[in-house]
């Protein structure tokens, strides 16, 4: 008489086959005859395959292009030193930027308070420059999460750092901070470093990419130059 459904939205995090482990049923007969005993019905395991989003192929260089011609630039009326007064005020501005962004770090240090974003920006900065991901990824996955947890405490007051992935998750769920999707894609998130952090889950170089994508996004730090990811600053 009563019919339920579920619908699960898969992140899976590698390709190839993926066995999702069966799902356990409990129920209680209360049909007359059924004497309120205990039943348990279990699914079959579900095999599915996982298929790259990108070109299995991988380009052969018979495939370039040749070089292009030469282009003759105009000539400028502005004299022969023009040339001198523009590459010297691409440096004046380009000290400008440099000296914005240390005074800025600057102040940081001295006390005054930068944004959560900014202060998630540094640690994701100063996680790239220590290169922990290609010395120990456990490692790396630790403080990866300790940075995303610890924005999340910045901005939305919830003492991330002083509880396990469940007890977070919970406290999450339990508020109206994340939506729907922001929540899953978290999950997925905390999840997937759980398993290299405490299943001693050996992730691939291009999960770990994904990975620190992800963490980018979540402290709004995606589409930055700076917050470039581990394969991208190896490169």
């Amino acid at each position: 008489r009563q019919v339920l459904q579920q619908i699960y939205t898969l992140e899976p995090m590698r390709t190839g086959k993926i066995v999702i482990d069966p799902i356990t049923l409990n129920f209680t007969d209360d049909r007359p005859g059924g004497a309120g005993k205990q039943h348990t019905l279990e699914t079959e395991p579900l095999t599915i395959e996982v298929a790259a989003a990108v070109a299995t192929e991988a380009p052969s260089l018979d495939q370039l292009h040749p070089p292009a011609r030469l282009l003759e630039l105009p000539q400028s009326s502005a004299g022969p030193y023009s040339w001198l007064v523009g590459l010297l005020g691409i440096a004046i501005l380009a000290a400008g930027a440099i000296w914005h962004a240390r005074r800025r770090q600057r102040a940081g240090q001295a006390g005054t308070p930068l944004t959560p974003v900014e202060l998630a920006y540094l640690e994701l900065q100063r996680l790239l420059e220590n290169q922990q991901a290609a010395e120990d990824v456990k490692l790396f996955y630790v403080e990866l999460t300790a940075i995303v947890r610890r924005y999340i405490e910045r901005t939305k007051g919830i003492r991330a750092p002083e509880q396990t992935t469940q007890e977070f998750l919970h406290e999450i769920s339990r508020r109206n901070d994340f939506p729907a999707d922001e929540s899953r894609r978290l999950t997925s998130f905390l999840e997937a470093a759980d398993l290299v952090k405490f299943a001693a889950h050996q992730p691939r170089s291009e999960d770990v990419e994904e990975s620190f994508r992800r963490a980018k996004v979540f402290v709004g730090c995606a589409g930055s130059e700076k917050c470039a990811g581990p394969e991208e600053v190896a490169a």
